[in-house]
């Protein structure tokens, strides 16, 4: 980010830079590097997936439901096609998640890395624990991994 800004205000054409999206850039990097394992460049498609991903479901999250207050008119939200945003929202980011662990097991199967080398790691080898009786879940691994 600080090199992106340095290049662009010491080139000849400078050109201008939203630091809304350079830093929300750098914070998901620095953020996925440490629970995913793997940092996403600035402007990448993964990143934009991501945030695609994170602003959807903040809007989501933040949007009114009618069935959240009146449970008897449900098909409104259906109607209105809140429900089928909703659940293509889901989708995306369990197939998201279901990525990144695939990524992290066929890395583990070809020993490219560590098997604790972050948060997803460790909890990979959490629910293939045998003598651990945690009861972990693929689906609370990536609930963990969507809290953080």
């Amino acid at each position: 980010m600080i090199a992106r800004i340095s290049d662009s205000t010491s080139s000849p054409l400078r050109q201008e830079i939203n630091l809304s999206e350079a830093t929300m850039a750098a914070s998901i990097s620095m953020v996925c590097g440490i629970v995913f394992g793997k940092r996403y460049e600035e402007g990448g498609a993964e990143t934009k997936r991501f945030l695609q991903i994170t602003r959807g479901l903040s809007v989501l999250t933040s949007s009114f439901f009618v069935s959240d207050y009146f449970p008897a008119f449900g098909l409104v939200d259906e109607i209105s096609g809140r429900v089928k945003r909703a659940d293509a929202m889901c989708k995306g980011m369990d197939e998201f998640y279901q990525e990144l662990i695939d990524e992290h097991l066929e890395s583990r199967r070809e020993k490219e890395m560590k098997e604790e080398e972050d948060m997803l790691g460790v909890l990979i080898k959490l629910k293939e624990d045998d003598s651990s009786s945690n009861g972990l879940t693929w689906n609370n691994i990536k609930a963990l991994l969507m809290v953080n």
